[in-house]
């Protein structure tokens, strides 16, 4: 029985009694009150003892019923107690995770701060690098630039060394030069006494002064007239000649006249031929300077 349906019994016992009581005092009004008193202080005596026996095993009920209770406290106290002690740890645990949340959360922050770094730096590495390559490719182009620049020193060298021969080659020729220039002057002077032989004047004959043998060929002859020949030849300023020059005329080995040369182009000249020439130029024939 549970302890509510024992606290029900009693309040019921107790309403009984009461009844018992009312009853009587309503049965002592009446007739028969003697009698039914009789019979209500029986009945009350009846409901008395009932009540002591319910009461008494209510008692015991009640006294076990304490002592579980009790126990069962006892029992709440330790779990009670057991739980207070889950209950620290869990708290405990609960502000050792804390804790290490808040670790974690500095440490996440100095890894980001460490990343950002991290990243910056590799950054600037980067940066660094792309320096580097840019420093090694002008190192390349410098060390082409050298190497073209030392290939040109080794050419402006030999061209020096080739110039320096040349010009020695050239005043070796210029020093022949004058010395055919010294027999030339001897030449024309031999030349103006035979012109003065001829009745020539040496003053009013028109006379240049050439260098080394040009030879070239008659590649066109034009009667103009009144004895004057034009004759034009393969040979122009690229090849040493110039106005007034005189060329022999030659067909084999037989002479046969002497031209003056009046009009030159880079790859030809025309000269008239002098009155004095024996033979008649044609096409073909050879041409030189001097004799």
């Amino acid at each position: 029985m549970s302890p509510l349906s024992k606290a029900f019994v009693v309040l019921a016992t107790l309403l009984s009694v009461v009844m018992v009581v009312l009853t009587v005092g309503f049965a002592a009004q009446t007739e028969n009150y003697r009698e039914k008193y009789g019979e209500a202080t029986a009945d009350l005596k009846v409901a008395q003892s009932s009540y002591a026996r319910q009461n008494t095993v209510l008692s015991g009920q009640l006294a076990e019923l304490r002592a579980a209770l009790s126990a069962r406290e006892n029992a709440d106290n330790g779990v009670n107690a057991q739980l207070a002690s889950k209950l620290g740890e869990i708290r405990s645990r609960d502000e050792r995770i804390s804790n290490l949340e808040a670790t974690n959360a500095r440490t996440t922050a100095a890894l980001a701060a460490a990343t950002e770094t991290l990243q910056a730096s590799n950054a600037r590495s980067d940066a660094q690098d792309e320096q580097i390559r840019g420093l090694i490719s002008d190192m390349a182009a410098l060390a082409r630039q050298k190497s073209e620049a030392e290939q040109a020193v080794v050419t402006a060298n030999g061209l020096r060394d080739r110039y320096e021969n040349e010009v020695r080659r050239l005043q070796e020729q210029l020093i022949a030069l004058e010395a055919q220039a010294s027999s030339l002057e001897t030449e024309l002077d031999r030349v103006g006494t035979i012109l003065a032989g001829l009745g020539l004047d040496p003053d009013d004959t028109e006379i240049v002064r050439v260098g080394p043998r040009i030879a070239g060929a008659v590649t066109s002859v034009d009667q103009i007239g009144d004895g004057l020949t034009l004759v034009e030849l393969n040979v122009g300023t690229r090849d040493g000649v110039k106005a007034n020059m005189p060329f022999t005329i030659f067909r084999g080995d037989e002479y046969v006249g002497t031209i003056r040369i009046t009009t030159v182009d880079t790859d030809k000249a025309v000269g008239e031929v002098l009155s004095h020439s024996t033979g008649v130029v044609r096409n073909g024939d050879s041409a030189q300077t001097g004799r």
